[in-house]
């Protein structure tokens, strides 16, 4: 008797014609070809690139506008270090270093070191000096409220130096503040009770201690912000 066998076909084997069973292959998948990832890296680059590109600018301009409120800082604190100096100028004569009279207030034209000293370390050379009065005491030592002070220019920096004591034993040295940078040029006149105007202080060579000008007009030129001028009312 003939036996009978079942067979089970694969589920790759597919029935053909003739009654012949064909091996199928798995069916094929969707994906990108070489040329589509190229593009897509491209298009990414490009969006990473123009990313970069705003950021830095927004940085960029967060840097200058903090530069500028810093130097916006410095202008106004320079103008009211000044204004409260004149205004409280004071008739009292002092004694420098080397025990030569100083008058209360001396001005002269900006000086600024010679070219072969650009690099050395030299002392400021003052174009402003005076005596004032109201000098804060909040921890109360004992001193008095007067305080000789000077302006100077040095490598485009206008400093003002200060003095702990009047009449300055040899070889002191003042405290240096540095008030404000990148200083092109400062213009000082000085307006005498005429309503003249002066380079100098005291003008024509008078020696008098008890003579200040009605006021003093201050030009800087200051790179960024170009001229500014400050004209403070002397203490009477």
């Amino acid at each position: 008797m003939p036996v009978w066998r079942a067979t089970l076909a694969s589920p790759d084997l597919r029935q053909g014609s003739g009654g012949r069973e064909m091996a199928m292959g798995p069916a094929p998948t969707a994906g990108f070809t070489l040329v589509e990832l190229l593009v897509a890296m491209a298009v990414l680059a490009i969006m990473l690139v123009t990313a970069f590109g705003g950021l830095k600018a927004l940085l960029t301009t967060q840097e200058e506008s903090s530069r500028r409120n810093r130097e916006l800082s410095q202008l106004q604190s320079l103008v009211n270090q000044l204004r409260t100096d004149l205004e409280q100028a004071v008739d009292r004569p002092v004694k420098d270093g080397e025990g030569n009279d100083q008058l209360a207030m001396i001005g002269q034209p900006v000086m600024e070191e010679a070219p072969s000293q650009l690099d050395k370390e030299a002392a400021e050379l003052p174009f402003l000096a005076l005596t004032r009065g109201g000098r804060a005491n909040p921890l109360h030592v004992h001193r008095g409220s007067l305080q000789r002070v000077a302006y100077a220019v040095k490598k485009k920096q206008l400093v003002r130096l200060s003095w702990e004591t009047l009449d300055q034993a040899p070889n002191t040295q003042p405290v240096r503040e540095i008030m404000l940078e990148n200083v092109r040029t400062v213009d000082v006149r000085y307006l005498d009770g005429d309503l003249a105007w002066h380079t100098r202080w005291p003008e024509g060579g008078r020696s008098s201690t008890s003579f200040f000008p009605r006021a003093v007009e201050i030009t800087l030129d200051v790179r960024g912000w170009g001229r500014i001028r400050q004209l403070v009312r002397v203490a009477d």
